[in-house]
This record gives C-alpha cells, sequence and structure tokens, in this order.
C-alpha cells in the first residue's frame, strides 16, 4: 500500500514560492517609497504578513532538493532586506544616519544679472608664457567668486589648458569666460 503524503503538494509549495518571491519584491518597492519620502507609513503591516509566511514555509520539510534551495534563496533574501529595512527604520526614528534632520541650504546669493549672460571676458594666452597664463587665472578667479562656485586649482588648471593647446598644436589662443546662469564657460579658439 502506497502511503499518503500529509504535506501540501510540490506545485502547491511552487506556487506559495512564487508567490513569496513576489510579495518581497511588492514590498521592497513598497520600502523604497517610503524610504524616499513618496509613502508617508512604512508597510510594516505587509512586512509582518511576509515574515509569518516565511516562517511557516520553513517549517514545511520539504523532499525536493530543488523546492529547498528554492526556499532557502528567497528566506535569505527576505532576511537580508528585512535586517536592512528594520534598521533603517530605527535610523529614522532616531534621527541618525542618512535620516539626520537636515536643514536646508540658504539659496545663494541672488545677483541683478542672474539670468544673463555677462559680457565675455576673454584675452589671449600664449602657449609657455607664464604672465599670460596669470592673467587667465586673475580672469577666471575674479568670476568664479561672482558666481559663488568653488575654483580648480590654478595649476590643475593651466596643466590642463596647456595639454589641450599642445594636443591641438595651438601655440596661441583667444580664451573667452562667461558666465550665465550660474556657470562658468571657458572657450579656446585659436588666434588669427
Amino acid at each position: 500500500m502506497a502511503q499518503e503524503s500529509s504535506g501540501p503538494s510540490v506545485a502547491s509549495i511552487e506556487r506559495q514560492l512564487s508567490d513569496l518571491n513576489a510579495r518581497i519584491e511588492a514590498l521592497q518597492k513598497g520600502f523604497t517609497l517610503y524610504f524616499s519620502g513618496e509613502e508617508t507609513r512604512p508597510p510594516e503591516k505587509e512586512r509582518a504578513i511576509l515574515e509569518q509566511m516565511v516562517r511557516s514555509l520553513t517549517n514545511l520539510e520539504l523532499q525536493s532538493p530543488r523546492l529547498n534551495l528554492m526556499l532557502q534563496n528567497l528566506t535569505a533574501r527576505f532576511g537580508t532586506f528585512n535586517s536592512m529595512w528594520l534598521k533603517r527604520l530605527r535610523d529614522k526614528e532616531a534621527g541618525t544616519g542618512e535620516f539626520k534632520a537636515v536643514r536646508p541650504k540658504a539659496p545663494p546669493p541672488v545677483a541683478q544679472d542672474e539670468g544673463r549672460a555677462e559680457r565675455p571676458r576673454g584675452l589671449l594666452l600664449t602657449l609657455g608664457d607664464e604672465q599670460s597664463y596669470e592673467a587667465l587665472y586673475r580672469h577666471y578667479a575674479d568670476m568664479v567668486a561672482k558666481a559663488s562656485l568653488a575654483p580648480i586649482a590654478k595649476e590643475k588648471m593651466m596643466r590642463v589648458i596647456t595639454k589641450k593647446m599642445a594636443e591641438n598644436k595651438i601655440e596661441k589662443a583667444d580664451v573667452t569666460l562667461t558666465l550665465a546662469g550660474g556657470k562658468l564657460n571657458l572657450t579656446v579658439k585659436r588666434a588669427l
């Protein structure tokens, strides 16, 4: 006489594992929406239901190694996400980590010429001539200060411009600096 299996069928377990996988993905999306601020409440109820579902599936004695492996993978995946979500929830409640209370930065001072392009500042740059490089950097520093931008190091700027001029075989160049919409543009053209 054949012994009847009292547990669920293989097809039933496969459906449950497939459902578990889909629920983990949906919960992951729910927490992503919550942590990004698009949702006001965490999907805690769904997380608790999913946790119970994982526990009930892990209590089953599965006969198939394939199903055991699938269950182990899904259990590990849920455990990893669950730990991360709970830690992020604690951090958010405590106001630590990436959820620290952040004061909005004060807007930069509004220049009177905001939105309009400043008159271009151009000068002649000669490859290897330190005085022309100094003049260019002074103009650059003035414009950066007006735009409240962070300047790059003088040596780096000069090295990049010198390299570009040498690569393009330009000995003398017309360099134009323009400030428009809070951005500084540097244009280098071969001098005629």
